[in-house]
């Protein structure tokens, strides 16, 4: 008889997350990832699959849209800062081609 042995690979909740940020930041695939972390590919696919769900829970508590008579007034703020039309915020300064209004 011959017995099949799987060793269950547990990687650590830091580790995870890290991983995770790491896709997010390089674009880089799964598969070079696995390879990195020296685990298979799927489940490096689990790994960012659950991390981003977790990230993604937390939004109510760190994301919020302004409600009706806020909008205006952020919409004017940021005018008088920069002259940039109907913004009603920023995420982490990144650059973004967008089209002129």
């Amino acid at each position: 008889m011959i017995f099949l042995c799987f060793l269950e690979i547990i990687v650590s909740p830091i580790n995870q997350l890290l991983t995770t940020l790491r896709f997010y930041a390089c674009n880089r695939h799964q598969l070079g990832l696995g390879d990195f972390m020296g685990v298979h590919q799927s489940t490096m696919s689990r790994i960012i699959s659950n991390v981003s769900a977790a990230i993604a829970n937390l939004r109510p508590y760190y994301v919020k849209m302004p409600i009706a008579h806020e909008r205006f007034q952020i919409q004017q703020d940021f005018y008088a800062i920069s002259r940039f039309p109907r913004v009603l915020g920023c995420l982490n300064g990144s650059h973004i081609k967008t089209q002129s209004p």
